[in-house]
């Protein structure tokens, strides 16, 4: 008998051949049945109806390899075909999204260096797959230079547990492209705390990593330049009510430049709401923050000019929406600029306005001065025929109203000429504080007695050379103006004062184009009255308007033309509601001047008689007339000419019988101060008066070379020119009796 032994190994062995003879024909069996390998195949199971891909890995050894297919028809046909659909779309599922998110899987035996790698590995190493035998020699081989110790030494320090198993590195694949993978794995430990098996993935991020680097970049370029551009930049969050209408924001970031442009700092303001930092900034006419907030809310874009009144500043802005209920503003201050800009309209503007004054102030002259021509004659036929009329005579009454409405046109053609800047002015040395305080009383009964005026008067002020009388009318006018326009109760301030005026310097009292460098004396006169929009102070002005129902006449006008007759200058600051502000300047006298007064007419009757000739020289054929019957009367024998050339030959002719020249300063073909000079040539001793439509002081640089013996202004009357010629006279000593 065998021994017990024995029998027990018979036993077993044949149990083991049993086994692999029925695992041998369970494979052959599973091999024909299915149509893939169960040692790891692809492909496809199909059922009625139904078709489905797979990807099946399994690797049995021995007796295990029999167990997961016998289990499998142990199940019932319907559980058998759910469980392989299920199975089969996890596995294409791990497979596809390992392919698209090209990661791969490795599988490494620490003990033997055995590795395994998918098809990813390959291809992300420029391998087909298969191609090589995956060794991690040949993955290092291709890590970069500088990179390689590192990666090296990673694999052992996860083993040792010094560290993970995770890591970038660079590679070069064999078809040179450079790469950037990510490496990651587990370390399995037995029992024994020995390392068995590496399992982990393998993915190319290269093209994340490019990404990483380019937003790396533009973030540093963006902060780069958002520290460094010269622009403000402000990043805010819009707040609103329960309604949904934007009714604050808040700052979330700025830059250097916000800061610089602003004055405002960035630690105090970031996170802070805007009504906060600038109280009121809600009730800005701009509207900043309902703007912002359809920008925030709609996403559209806004480019404004605007000025704010919290900062006082001019802004360019540019705003858009990063994201809903954010936006972004990058902005400049643009302060100098609207300053040059309103500067250079202001400037245009002041230009066009001058030269429509300087027109109209030529057109005036010259209207007076040919009216004074009208005049004269009108005039001087008046006197004449009130020496032939009786003076009960019923014409002679009506002869005087004649001459009364001319001396009112004249004075009309004196206020013309005083617009035009060529008035009549009684100049002399006086102090503009005198002036002021005389007028005390007069000013005190014209104005409304719910005005108060208050003086303000400079002290110690220089002293000026002018026409009081027509400075005097000046000031009562401004002051009157003033009180006018008080509609109820209000006051009246009148300053005076000194001021320098520097070349290109601005914001002096008065000061514009037409203030010269120097000393001014300025009177300022400031009333709290209704004010005047803008297009009535560039109409205050211009000759006869007026903004007073009855008001007729040159006006302001006047004002401006006694003003700048002086050599002065006149502004006007007034906003409507107001008040207004009008500065007069005048020039300070620098030395004494040869002060012009006017003389007084011989209003006597007597009859100046002599055996004496007078030339008249004057285009104007009414005057040469009136002249000549005017000297006539005086006694005198008149010859006459029309110009300066007929004058010149009359006189060479005649030179010796004539007495007493009196010639037109403006004449066609030749003008009064030629003729003059073309006189005193032919003879020097001839006595010469000049006439003239303007005033001494408007022609007094072209009389000034001409030393002549006395000026005569038109219209003139009779006992103007005997005035004129009894001073001739008398200084030459002609022999003229008297009846």
């Amino acid at each position: 008998m065998r021994s017990r032994a024995q029998s027990i190994i018979l036993m077993s062995v044949a149990i083991v051949s049993l086994i692999f003879v029925v695992a041998t024909v369970w494979e052959f069996f599973l091999e024909e049945l299915l149509p893939f390998d169960i040692f790891g195949h692809e492909g496809e199971i199909e059922a009625p109806g139904k078709k489905w891909e797979f990807v099946y890995t399994s690797t049995f050894f021995g007796f295990l390899a029999t167990l997961i297919p016998t289990f499998w028809f142990l199940k019932s046909d319907k559980q058998r075909t759910e469980i392989a659909e299920e199975l089969v779309k996890s596995e294409y599922r791990l497979r596809k999204a390992q392919k698209a998110g090209r990661v791969g899987v490795w599988d490494l035996d620490p003990v033997t260096g055995e590795l395994i790698w998918t098809h990813e590995i390959f291809e992300i190493l420029g391998f087909a797959p298969g191609e090589i035998a995956p060794n991690h020699e040949i993955f290092l081989g291709m890590v970069n230079p500088e990179e390689r110790e590192f990666v090296a030494l990673s694999g052992k320090r996860a083993i040792k547990k010094e560290s993970d198993y995770n890591f970038d590195c660079g590679i070069v694949t064999t078809t040179g492209a450079k790469k950037i993978c990510h490496v990651a794995g587990e370390v399995v430990f037995n029992d024994n705390d020995r390392a068995v098996r590496m399992l982990g993935t393998f993915q190319d991020i290269t093209e994340r990593k490019e990404m990483e680097y380019a937003l790396r970049d533009s973030e540093e370029k963006y902060r780069l330049l958002f520290s460094n551009m010269l622009n403000g930049f402000a990043l805010h969050e819009i707040v609103l009510d329960d309604q949904g209408t934007p009714i604050d924001y808040k700052f979330l970031e700025v830059n250097e430049a916000f800061e610089r442009i602003t004055g405002l700092n960035a630690n105090d303001i970031i996170g802070e709401r805007v009504t906060t930092i600038l109280p009121g900034i809600e009730n800005d006419p701009t509207g900043w923050i309902t703007l912002y907030g359809e920008v925030a809310l709609t996403g559209r874009e806004a480019r404004i000019e605007q000025f704010s009144e919290n900062l006082g500043r001019w802004y360019s802005v540019y705003a858009y929406s990063p994201v809903k209920y954010q936006f972004a503003v990058i902005f400049e201050d643009v302060t100098k600029k609207k300053e040059e800009e309103a500067e250079r309209t202001r400037f245009e503007r002041e230009m066009r306005h001058t030269q429509k004054l300087e027109s109209l102030g030529i057109l005036a002259g010259g209207i007076a001065h040919d009216f004074n021509n009208l005049l004269t004659a009108m005039m001087g036929n008046a006197e004449l025929a009130l020496y032939d009329i009786p003076a009960d005579s019923p014409a002679c009454k009506a002869v005087k109203a004649i001459q009364t409405t001319a001396r009112r046109a004249a004075d009309l053609s004196h206020q013309m000429l005083a617009y035009s800047g060529r008035g009549k002015f009684k100049v002399r040395v006086f102090d503009i504080n005198e002036a002021i305080m005389e007028m005390t009383k007069l000013v005190g009964s014209s104005i409304s007695k719910n005005v108060t005026i208050q003086y303000e008067l400079g002290y110690n002020l220089p002293r000026l050379s002018a026409d009081v009388t027509q400075i005097r009318q000046v000031i009562l006018n401004l002051i009157i103006n003033a009180s006018e326009s008080i509609k109820k109760y209000g006051s009246i301030i009148v300053r005076t004062g000194l001021v320098r005026v520097e070349e290109g310097a601005e914001g002096q009292p008065g000061g514009n184009e037409y203030a010269l460098v120097g000393d001014y004396v300025y009177l300022e006169v400031t009333d709290t009255g209704s004010g005047m929009e803008k297009e009535t102070q560039e109409k205050m002005f211009d000759p006869f308007f007026t903004t007073k129902f009855t008001g007729r006449g040159l006006g302001m006008s006047a004002v401006l033309g006694i003003i700048r007759g002086h050599k002065g200058d006149i502004k006007v600051k007034s906003r409507l509601g107001q008040g207004t502000v009008i500065t007069l300047m005048l020039p300070v006298l620098k030395e004494p001047e040869m002060i012009i007064t006017e003389k007084s007419a011989d209003e006597s009757t007597e009859i100046l008689k002599g055996d004496c000739t007078v030339l008249i020289v004057d285009d104007e054929e009414y005057v040469r007339d009136v002249g000549q019957k005017l000297l006539e009367r005086l006694g005198f024998t008149v010859l006459t000419a029309v110009n300066g050339l007929e004058a010149i030959k009359l006189f060479r002719e005649r030179s010796d019988e004539i007495d007493i020249t009196i010639i037109d300063l403006t004449m066609p073909v030749m003008s009064g101060e030629a003729c003059f000079k073309s006189l005193r040539k032919i003879r020097t001793d001839i006595p010469v008066i000049i006439i003239s439509g303007y005033h001494e002081q408007e022609v007094s640089s072209q009389l000034k070379n001409m030393e002549v013996d006395y000026f005569l202004q038109k219209p003139f009357r009779m006992a103007s020119l005997k005035t004129a010629l009894r001073e001739i006279v008398a200084k030459r000593k002609i022999d003229i009796s008297i009846k």
